[in-house]
């Protein structure tokens, strides 16, 4: 997926690789596939990000673009948004486009894959959540943990929301970490 997604937008669309950088999505863990399956009640056939690719973009204007080429672009591949948090943020504040495509070989039928296209600001929080969960050993990336830090994520994404709209132009916005002294 990250192969073509570089042949469309690097080579056919001609669009600079600094400002529509593809790379891998990590693969999901073992562990990390059987809590979806549990957590969602889920087949293991109907998980759509065990693999994938993420597109990181500067702005919500370029990933709106990102978003039509690839929907415009890829008929074949059945394009379709299983997810757009953009605008308001999940339960526990993430934001990103969420495409999954269909691919299919012989001999081994029909697989799915996701793309997400995050602003910059949205993947950095992403990320914290991800580093918050590995160093605090919570799940807050799943609305586990203590109350004042869900909200305190909640808050920092809705910051980066006007940011990423243009309604504020800093992040200076955001409260402190509970439990942090500035």
């Amino acid at each position: 997926m990250q192969e073509g997604l570089v042949r469309l937008f690097h080579e056919k669309e001609r669009l600079d690789p600094r400002f529509v950088p593809i790379t891998a999505r990590p693969l999901k863990t073992r562990e990390a596939i059987i809590a979806k399956l549990i957590r969602e009640k889920a087949r293991l056939n109907r998980i759509h990000d065990i693999a994938g690719a993420r597109i990181v973009v500067s702005s919500r204007v370029i990933q709106a673009l990102v978003l039509r080429v690839i929907m415009e672009r890829l008929p074949e591949l059945k394009p379709q948004v299983a997810k757009d948090s953009t605008e308001h943020g999940d339960a526990q504040g993430y934001r990103a486009i969420h495409v999954v495509v269909t691919t299919s070989a012989p001999g081994i039928g029909e697989r799915h894959t996701e793309i997400q296209i995050r602003t910059e600001m949205e993947n950095e929080w992403a990320q914290l959540v991800e580093r918050l969960d590995a160093v605090l050993g919570l799940d807050l990336k799943h609305g586990q943990g203590p109350a004042e830090y869900q909200e305190w994520l909640r808050e920092a994404s809705a910051v980066i929301g006007a940011v990423d709209r243009g309604e504020a132009t800093t992040i200076q916005e955001i409260p402190p970490f509970p439990g942090i002294t500035p």
